[in-house]
C-alpha cells in the first residue's frame, strides 16, 4: 500500500481537525509558502495559481537549528540521567485517530511495550491524548507498573522547553511518533523517523528515505519498522528537505505580493482579463 503513490495523493479522509484544517485553510489562502517543490506542484495540480505559490522550505528547521544552538544550556540529562548516553526510542501518541481507536493505540502500545520488556531504552512522552487513552483503554497500571520494574523506560509529561526536547532528540536512535512537525524536525536533524500513521502529509520525507511509515495495525510490523530504524547510519545520511533562513523568505514573498497588490484577488485580476 505504503510504495503506492497512487494511495498517497488520496491523502487522510478521517474526520479529525487535522485534515479539516488542511483542506480548509488552502481554499482560503491568497500565498502558499510550498515547504518544497513536491507540494508546489500538488498546489499546481489542484489548480491553485502559479504566481502565488512560493517554494520557501520550512519555517520548522528554523526553529530546530536555533535549539540546536543552545543544546548545551539544556539541563533535561540531569533530570533524565538515563537518556544522557542515547541510544533510545522516543515515543508521541497523540492524534485523535491514534488515540481514540483501541486497536490503533493497543498496536502501538504494545510494541512500545515488546520493546521495553526487550531491553531497549524507551521515552515515552505523555500529551492529554495518550493519558486519555490509557485510562480510557485499562493501560494506565500496567505502564505506571512498566515504569516503576524497568529502568529502561522514562514515561514522562510533555517537556515544556523546547530545547529540552530538540537536545534529547540530538541523541536519539529513533523517534517513534505521529506527529507532523516531528517528521519535518528529525530531517532537519538526521534522526530516523517512523511515523506511527496510514500516511504522512510529510511524504517527501518518507520519499527521500528518512522517514518510514508504521501503519498502526499490527504491533509486530510496528516493532521490526522500528528496530529497522534504531540508528539507522543510512536514514541518517537522507538529504535536509526543509532550508535556512526560512522565516525571512516567508516574510519576503508576502512583501513581494503586497507590493504589487492585495493578497486575494477578484477573477478579473486572477485571469488578467
Amino acid at each position: 500500500f505504503q510504495t503506492d503513490r497512487a494511495n498517497w495523493k488520496s491523502g487522510s479522509q478521517e474526520p479529525f481537525p487535522e485534515q479539516f484544517n488542511t483542506r480548509c485553510s488552502e481554499a482560503a489562502t491568497g500565498i502558499h509558502l510550498a515547504p518544497v517543490e513536491l507540494d508546489r506542484q500538488f498546489l499546481l495540480g489542484e489548480g491553485f495559481s502559479e504566481d502565488r505559490i512560493f517554494t520557501v522550505g520550512n519555517s520548522v528547521a528554523d526553529a530546530t537549528m536555533e535549539a540546536m544552538d543552545r543544546m548545551d544550556q539544556s539541563t533535561v540529562f540531569d533530570r533524565y540521567p538515563e537518556l544522557a548516553d542515547g541510544d533510545f526510542v522516543r515515543f508521541c501518541i497523540h492524534r485523535g485517530e491514534n488515540c481514540s481507536s483501541e486497536k490503533r493505540f493497543g498496536a502501538i502500545y504494545s510494541a512500545m511495550k515488546s520493546l521495553i520488556l526487550d531491553g531497549r531504552k524507551v521515552l515515552l512522552i505523555s500529551l492529554f491524548k495518550t493519558e486519555t487513552a490509557l485510562e480510557k483503554f485499562g493501560l494506565k497500571a500496567e505502564v505506571l507498573q512498566l515504569a516503576k520494574e524497568h529502568k529502561n523506560f522514562v514515561y514522562s509529561p510533555v517537556w515544556a522547553e523546547y530545547g529540552d526536547v530538540i537536545a534529547a532528540m540530538n541523541r536519539v536512535a529513533v523517534c517513534a511518533t505521529d506527529s507532523g512537525s516531528m517528521q519535518e524536525e528529525m530531517n532537519v536533524m538526521g534522526v530516523p523517523c517512523v511515523t506511527l500513521r496510514f500516511g504522512s502529509d510529510r511524504s517527501e520525507s518518507a520519499m527521500n528515505g528518512g522517514n518510514l511509515i508504521a501503519p498502526p495495525i499490527d504491533a509486530n510490523v510496528i516493532k521490526r519498522i522500528i528496530e529497522y530504524a534504531w540508528d539507522n547510519k543510512e536514514m541518517r545520511k537522507a538529504p535536509k528537505l526543509y532550508g535556512e533562513d526560512v522565516s525571512v523568505k516567508c516574510i519576503d514573498v508576502v512583501e513581494q505580493v503586497l507590493a504589487k497588490g492585495e493578497v486575494f484577488r477578484d477573477e478579473e485580476e486572477r485571469l488578467n482579463i
